[in-house]
């Protein structure tokens, strides 16, 4: 082998050895037991029980075991290590038993057993693991605390809640107990004001009647009211279709006649001739007392028209109007009326059409008023040289008075009333007409005698 040869192989050599000396593993000093104090218990059992349970932990085998102390082995990976772990209630102590495939040895020159890197390794990781088991138990009580804190909260929460549930319900039970008790005092305050209302109404009623009652009816020039009770009707629950008023009362209305009920039917007078239907074709409402009012009827076949009062009196007219058409007019009292319009044939449907109006056409013909007491039929007027003289209410009327005089006219002798009238005396006057003698009576006041010397005439 040539010197070169030589050198190559020397110098191959010496780097394998460096590369083993590389790879080989390192060692390091088993030094002195390893351990720890123990603070978390004082008991023994307790000790021994958390170092075997880090043993198992980090897959310890243990051997053999004493009062004081544990001998357990660890196989990892073709490694062998055996430890001693001496214990008692205040430390425990990791000591080095024997190994195999650790590279254990004693270093020649300075008598120290050395071994692997792996070993202080394992010792170490096993040391971690007995203190986290030490704490275990006070960690787990500690949970244990907790969880049992937790659930007490848990449970004072549940009961908690319960009780605002119980109070929710308590103050929903309690809102629906005073609803109730606000719909009952509603519903009772409703009653007592529908009470109070019908009451009101049924006196209103009794009062309407009561003032109907004493109130004569409409007094029309010429015609006496005849009274058919069918024609009557409660004016408090009739409801005007047209209502009238002073200044605004021009007004007329299309609307068609068609009866089949004929007069001596429904108990009219010969001054209602024709056929009625059982229903009025209109229903007026004067709110206030009016000084005149004219309703006519207006159409190409001949008609008739009746008023009726709620009371049932019935006044009628033909052909005031002129062309076959009625009219009736005057004064009226406030109140509810009732209008009819007849046909002269049953059945016979005729178009009309109806005419409220407060302007005047002619002298009035029908006048309504207000008084204390049922007006009574005066006595048939008298005749003079075949003319028939006007009574009272006429000669009233007709010389301008208010229609609230009329009812000075009861017993007054007529002739008597058309000569006071005529001398310019006033309605008061006619208490000296009554019981004297007609033509005494009429040559003293053409005389221009007071009428207080009426008393001479009688």
């Amino acid at each position: 082998m040539d010197r070169f040869t030589r050198t190559l192989t020397h110098a191959t050599l010496a780097g394998i050895v460096l590369v083993l000396a590389a790879c080989a593993p390192r060692l390091v000093a088993v030094g002195p037991a390893r351990g720890g104090l123990v603070t978390q218990t004082e008991d023994t059992t307790e000790v021994r029980e958390a170092l075997a349970r880090a043993l198992r932990a980090r897959r310890y085998v243990i051997e053999s075991e004493d009062e004081t102390a544990l001998v357990a082995r660890l196989d990892n990976r073709g490694r062998t290590l055996r430890i001693r772990v001496d214990y008692d209630a205040q430390s425990y102590r990791i000591a080095y038993e024997g190994s195999s495939g650790l590279g254990y040895r004693v270093d020649p020159r300075t008598q120290e057993a050395m071994i692997s890197a792996y070993y202080p390794r394992f010792v170490a990781q096993l040391d971690q693991t007995i203190q986290a088991e030490l704490r275990r138990p006070a960690e787990e009580a500690r949970e244990a605390e907790e969880a049992r804190q937790e659930a007490v909260a848990a449970a004072a929460a549940a009961e908690r809640e319960a009780e605002l549930a119980a109070e929710r319900r308590t103050a929903r039970r309690e809102r629906r107990e005073r609803r109730r008790e606000r719909w009952a005092e509603f519903a009772r305050e409703q009653q007592e004001t529908e009470r109070e209302r019908l009451r009101t109404q049924r006196a209103q009623a009794e009062a309407d009647a009561e003032r109907l009652r004493r109130q004569p009816p409409p007094v029309f020039v010429d015609h006496e009211p005849v009274h058919v009770e069918r024609f009557a009707f409660d004016a408090s629950r009739t409801r005007g279709q047209i209502r009238v008023r002073r200044g605004r009362t021009a007004r007329t209305l299309r609307a068609h006649a068609s009866g089949r009920f004929s007069s001596d039917q429904l108990g009219l007078p010969s001054a209602c001739p024709g056929f009625w239907s059982s229903e009025p074709q209109h229903v007026v409402t004067v709110p206030h007392d009016m000084d005149y009012l004219r309703v006519e009827i207006a159409a190409r076949a001949d008609t008739t028209l009746a008023v009726v009062t709620p009371e049932g009196q019935v006044w009628c007219d033909d052909d005031s109007a002129g062309n076959q058409n009625p009219r009736l007019e005057g004064q009226f009292p406030a109140g509810t009326y009732a209008i009819y319009v007849g046909t002269y044939r049953r059945d016979d449907r005729t178009d009309y059409t109806l005419a409220l109006d407060e302007e005047r056409v002619q002298p009035a013909a029908v006048y309504a008023q207000r008084a204390p007491a049922p007006r009574r039929r005066d006595p048939a007027p008298h005749r003079r040289a075949g003319n028939q003289v006007p009574d009272c209410r006429t000669s009233l009327l007709r010389a301008g008075h208010s229609a609230t005089g009329l009812t000075y006219c009861r017993d007054a002798e007529p002739h008597c009333a058309a000569a006071l009238f005529a001398a310019g005396h006033g309605p008061t006057a006619l208490i000296y007409c009554r019981g004297v003698d007609p033509q005494c009576a009429v040559e003293l006041l053409r005389a221009g005698q007071s009428p207080t010397g009426l008393t001479y005439c009688r």
